[in-house]
């Protein structure tokens, strides 16, 4: 199965298609898909004078924004390949990534670019940095790079196939590994979640994920514009009042979101006007479990289906979805996608029987390429066409999945495997407790269940509480042989718990 479209024609094609229709809104700035076509066009020109051409990388180390948008599609009209790089990262990993990529053009603004310059060295390749906001040192300003008169522009003829973006993973394993994914790898996705989700021409989707997450721009960019709708962006979700306002004022149709959003939704009070003049048809969770209990309750309180999906940066990202108007099932993220193949193997990479757990693999035009510069890891996580994703699942007669956990995340109590991800679902569950992460802690007869948990605020429970509530729901081998108690857990920006820290602090390996 093969796509089509490149970045650079699907906007193209959109361009001709909905001409005088808002293509993106954020605060007072407003185009039409003719403008940003336009706007692309002339932006991919500065590059191209700037010596980008086909297989270069471009990075991009900033938050959301038009910009980033446009750069995305101009970087791929002359067939280079963009370097999304996640903004909470530190200077030195943002230097790994760069060096890692060979990116030889940064685009970002001035408060996160500047701390790199004491970190060039090593970064040959590095040739031009290109500033959004303020001007500093030997950064290009943007706008001088569209200050060319358009005609036709660069004339690069892009394969499909080609490299379109290299996303680097949250790294809390290791050091990030770069996953290359063509345009046809995010295309085909990008029809696959069509498929089970349908978009109209006359939706308006709020964007305010971050746009260096491969779920932003396969679902919140590629997808609207795509079809033609109006996506409403905000640079940022702090303070959380704004997307209320937004919400309110804009009136989206459509919400791409995160567990951790939902449950604040819920939690909070919201006026009972935004409720009652709820303008969203249809609200989508990604990228963490979403706890059912927060769903049963978003559904109640606004009306709006609320579904979820599975996936990861290696697939582009889906691999399961619910489908709207579809049956759901209790702790299920639905079915595999259109056009993808999906099995639950044991450690030898025989399936297992339906109902018992093991490894979730998939296969599909949305796979990635591989690793850049990693052949062996590549062949470790891809064999024979099929993509080992290192989470734990079953899958019922149907075929319906149920994520169990993460691999690296399952720890071996006396022979016996205990499954972290089903010790904090009922941990989660105790009424004082806001969150929990279960790691294993190795002591010299084997593991240990330790779990680190952050009680809600104003609410009190004791280690042997919660113990005594895991054991009348849990087999004993499960029960936290240890129980600490934190203010916060360390969480990586897509809001996963760092639990290769956890294990190093609680091992006393943390330096």
């Amino acid at each position: 199965m093969e796509h089509t479209l490149t970045f650079g024609n699907l906007l193209d094609q959109s361009a001709e298609e909905f001409a005088k229709k808002t293509a993106i809104s954020c605060g007072k700035t407003t185009y039409t898909y003719a403008e940003l076509k336009d706007r692309v066009q002339a932006l991919a020109v500065g590059l191209s004078e700037l010596g980008i051409g086909p297989h270069d990388r471009v990075a991009i180390l900033m938050g959301n924004s038009i910009d980033y948008m446009e750069l995305l599609f101009a970087v791929a009209k002359l067939g280079a390949v963009t370097v999304p790089i996640n903004t909470f990262l530190t200077p030195f990993e943002v230097a790994y990534i760069l060096k890692d990529s060979g990116a030889s053009c940064l685009v970002g603004t001035r408060d996160l670019m500047e701390p790199l310059i004491d970190h060039r060295n090593g970064l040959d390749r590095l040739s031009h940095l290109v500033v959004v906001d303020e001007v500093f040192r030997d950064a290009l300003p943007i706008e001088n790079l569209r200050a060319k008169t358009w005609i036709d522009g660069p004339m690069v003829d892009v394969d499909p196939d080609q490299i379109a973006a290299i996303m680097y993973t949250s790294g809390t394993t290791g050091r990030p590994k770069g996953a290359m994914l063509s345009h046809a790898n995010i295309l085909m996705n990008m029809d696959q979640g069509l498929d089970a989700i349908p978009v109209l021409p006359e939706d308006r989707m709020l964007v305010f994920l971050p746009m260096f997450h491969i779920y932003t721009i396969t679902a919140c960019i590629m997808a609207p514009l795509h079809v033609g709708c109006t996506i409403e962006l905000l640079p940022s979700v702090r303070p959380f009042s704004r997307l209320l306002k937004t919400i309110a004022l804009r009136r989206p149709s459509l919400l791409m979101g995160i567990p951790p959003l939902y449950n604040i939704l819920v939690q909070k009070k919201i006026p009972g006007f935004i409720r009652h003049l709820n303008p969203l048809r249809l609200c989508f969770s990604a990228a963490a479990p979403l706890s059912e209990e927060v769903r049963q309750r978003f559904e109640a309180g606004f009306g709006t289906p609320l579904l979820q999906g599975y996936g990861l940066s290696e697939a582009s990202p889906a691999i399961t979805m619910e489908r709207l108007g579809g049956e759901r099932r209790a702790g299920a993220v639905g079915l595999p996608v259109k056009g993808i193949e999906v099995r639950v193997v044991d450690e030898d990479g025989n399936d297992v029987p339906l109902g018992e757990t093991g490894e979730i693999i998939a296969k599909g035009p949305n796979i990635m390429k591989g690793y850049l510069n990693l052949e062996e890891e590549t062949r470790e996580t891809i064999r024979d066409g099929w993509l080992y994703t290192g989470d734990m699942a079953k899958m019922d007669e149907d075929g319906y999945v149920y994520i169990v956990d993460r691999k690296k995340d399952m720890i071996l109590v006396h022979g016996m495997n205990v499954y972290s991800r089903e010790v904090e679902c009922i941990l989660d569950q105790h009424p004082a407790v806001e969150q929990s992460a279960v790691v294993g802690k190795r002591e010299e007869d084997g593991e240990r269940v330790v779990a680190v948990v952050q009680l809600k605020v104003g609410k009190e429970a004791t280690p042997k509480e919660l113990r005594a509530f895991c054991q009348e729901r849990l087999a004993n081998f499960k029960v936290p042989h240890q129980i600490l108690f934190r203010d916060s857990l360390p969480m990586t920006p897509t809001l996963k718990v760092k639990k290769k820290e956890l294990r190093e602090e609680i091992s006393g390996e943390a330096s």
